[in-house]
């Protein structure tokens, strides 16, 4: 609060006050109201996050946590509560009690505030967590950073195994790699690092099966799409290249079938070629990853 004029301190401390007392705003109030024992559950937090907010120095073993996720894990720690953490570079940590379960993102966002579920989905290992808390079946994997370990990893388990490399996070079915057949190291290499963007890369256990797209609102299932992956059906006379152009002209951008180094590979595990022609109803796909902007189907 150094150098502040009277108005922004007054103002400062009209929000920290804010902050450190949510039963206090109006919609702490209408949150109690709505959740009954939500102001219960926050005042014990609220308490110990007032000390932490003064510390100096980082939480042994979390300084690359941002300044709000520190305070509040300090908090959680000293007040008993169950946690975990979700994801470290994202600052996604879940809180639990026996009979609550939150996720908070940079000590902010909160499992009350919508905008919370979109950046979990958005970051896949994290989002595997919570299913997995939640009593659901997920595919076995790990979320690597770094080269070397992921290397390592391949070396010691990944390089027999039908597995999956895909970027944490949610990427709309880019850089997406299955490898039915267990990769080669150069193959996996080339995987991981075109997967490799900004917040890591995952590497599970290939598991076959259909890809399905449930919308829910209200904790209703309102449809459910089937997803397939990029592919071409011959009819006996047009080359692969030909059905391409032909599927292609029925589409808007977004949903275009791709001709590119992932398109090739595809079809060179299959034994064709662009110019292979098809016999009629002979099916053949050009992406791995099931989804509407790689090319994939909708049904």
């Amino acid at each position: 609060q150094v150098g502040l004029t009277p108005q922004r301190k007054q103002a400062f401390e009209l929000m920290q006050s804010r902050v450190l007392k949510p039963e206090t705003t109006i919609a702490g109030q209408v949150a109690a109201a709505a959740y009954h024992d939500i102001s219960a559950a926050q005042t014990p937090l609220a308490t110990q996050a007032h000390a932490d907010l003064s510390m100096e120095e980082d939480l042994p073993g979390f300084s690359n946590l941002s300044g709000n996720s520190q305070a509040l894990l300090q908090a959680v720690i000293d007040g008993g509560y169950q946690w975990t953490l979700l994801d470290r570079e994202q600052n996604i940590l879940q809180i639990a009690s026996d009979t609550q379960r939150h996720v908070l993102i940079d000590g902010a966002l909160t499992s009350r505030t919508p905008a919370s579920a979109m950046v979990v989905a958005e970051h896949r290992h994290a989002a595997k967590k919570v299913l997995a808390a939640a009593g659901l079946p997920v595919a076995r994997g790990a979320k690597f950073t770094r080269w070397p370990e992921a290397k390592a990893a391949f070396e010691q388990s990944f390089a027999r195994k039908s597995i999956v490399v895909k970027p944490e996070q949610r990427s709309h079915g880019l850089a997406v790699e299955q490898f039915a057949v267990p990769p080669t190291a150069k193959q996996f290499a080339q995987a991981f690092h075109a997967a490799n963007q900004d917040h890591g890369v995952l590497v599970e256990m290939m598991g076959r099966g259909t890809t399905y797209h449930f919308t829910v609102i209200g904790r209703r299932v309102v449809s459910v799409l089937e997803n397939a992956a990029a592919n071409v059906v011959g009819d006996g006379r047009k080359s692969i290249k030909e059905l391409i152009a032909l599927k292609n002209g029925k589409r808007p951008n977004a949903r275009q079938l791709k001709l590119d180094e992932t398109a090739n590979r595809q079809l060179k595990l299959q034994s064709v070629t662009m110019n292979t022609v098809l016999r009629r109803g002979q099916q053949i796909f050009l992406a791995s990853a099931a989804h509407p902007q790689t090319g994939g189907d909708i049904y």
